[in-house]
């Protein structure tokens, strides 16, 4: 709808507070950069209850709800003005050698930094992948732009998102608008 903050625009604001949660830590992206590691988002579960309007002030949280081997699940709450939980997220993040581009277990001292709280909003991640027509006839080619990639030099996953809604028309009043 007109006048709401796009899903994106939310994802990146979940990722721009789990970097600065990881940099407050003291193991964001540069201490990462210079051990031949990242974390990249390997899955995620959200559920909008309410869209923020634009301009709206939000307020985003995030924690590390459980690590095991090479994955940490980190969740997310974002709030209105009025302090109302808008939306809920769980994420599953794989901690990656960059060097030899394969999974890295979490060490322990990381572990540790990060702790873990257990309050999680989902319990698994949805396999939305069934639910998509396989017919290919109004898919639409996307080219990578290096505005797509991010500091692990990969496609971000906010991109993703929005090549999944490009192709999505607009509602028929939504179309209307400004046109006689």
């Amino acid at each position: 709808d007109l006048g709401l903050v796009r899903p994106a625009s939310i994802l990146a604001y979940m990722a721009e507070v789990s970097t600065l949660q990881s940099d407050c830590l003291g193991v964001g992206i540069v201490e990462l950069l210079n051990n031949n590691q990242a974390w990249m988002l390997n899955r995620w579960r959200v559920k909008f209850l309410k869209y923020p309007k634009a301009q709206e002030r939000i307020k985003v949280e995030t924690w590390c709800s459980s690590i095991d081997r090479f994955y940490a699940l980190r969740e997310f709450a974002v709030y209105n003005e009025s302090g109302e939980k808008i939306i809920k997220a769980s994420t599953q993040w794989v901690l990656v050698d960059t060097l030899k581009k394969r999974p890295k277990r979490v060490p322990q001292d990381m572990i540790e930094i990060y702790g873990s709280i257990s309050e999680k909003h989902f319990e698994d991640f949805y396999d939305f992948r069934a639910d998509f027509d396989t017919d290919m006839e109004n898919a639409e080619d996307f080219h990578v732009r290096k505005s797509d990639i991010d500091c692990n030099n990969h496609v971000n996953n906010v991109k993703y998102l929005g090549w999944i809604v490009e192709p999505i028309p607009l509602r028929s009043e939504e179309r209307r608008v400004g046109k006689e």
